[in-house]
């Protein structure tokens, strides 16, 4: 080595340049997408359940006016004589010619009452306000077809407010009734 020579410095080592962060944003992003992917399939598998696992009506009947009809339907279904103010009487959209009607007592139980026009009350349920009232009935050999239709002998026509609305079911017997 000459006498004035002195070692070579090392060289200032080459700092790598600064991150930005624009490379790291698509990772991110990417994790936040698949994050929301998940959620949703989660929640959208819940609510497929809760849709399989849940009976659903054949029929909902929704409210219709009810009309000067209520004064003379609450004297015929006896509920003028209860704890029941006409003036809470709700009555629903026909199922065939049968007319549902709701009314609320001061206590909060509500009957759900099933009247078909010229045979009478068919079903009468009453409930406390926090269970759905549910009129279930039965076709009995000798039944007018006029009120329940071609429906066969034990067959089921389930009533059941719920929800501001009434549901129906139409449930056919397993096995024919001889007769």
């Amino acid at each position: 080595m000459p006498a004035n020579s002195q070692p070579p410095e090392p060289s200032p080592s080459v700092a790598p340049p600064a991150r930005t962060g624009w490379p790291a944003a698509p990772c991110r992003r990417a994790k936040v997408v698949i994050a929301v992917v998940a959620i949703g399939a989660v929640l959208a598998g819940v609510w497929a359940v809760g849709q399989l696992a849940c009976p659903h009506s054949d029929l909902t009947l929704a409210p219709v006016p009810a009309g000067p009809e209520a004064q003379a339907f609450a004297r015929k279904s006896f509920l003028d004589t209860r704890d029941f103010d006409v003036k809470t009487l709700e009555r629903f959209e026909p199922y065939g010619n049968l007319q549902s009607w709701v009314a609320t007592a001061a206590s909060g139980e509500r009957c759900l009452v099933v009247d078909a026009d010229d045979y009478g009350v068919v079903g009468v349920s009453c409930t406390p306000g926090d269970l759905a009232p549910i009129v279930d009935v039965r076709i009995w050999r000798g039944m007018r077809r006029d009120v329940f239709g071609d429906l066969p002998t034990g067959s089921v026509l389930r009533f059941e407010y719920d929800d501001g609305r009434v549901h129906v079911w139409v449930r056919e017997p397993a096995t024919p009734a001889p007769g």
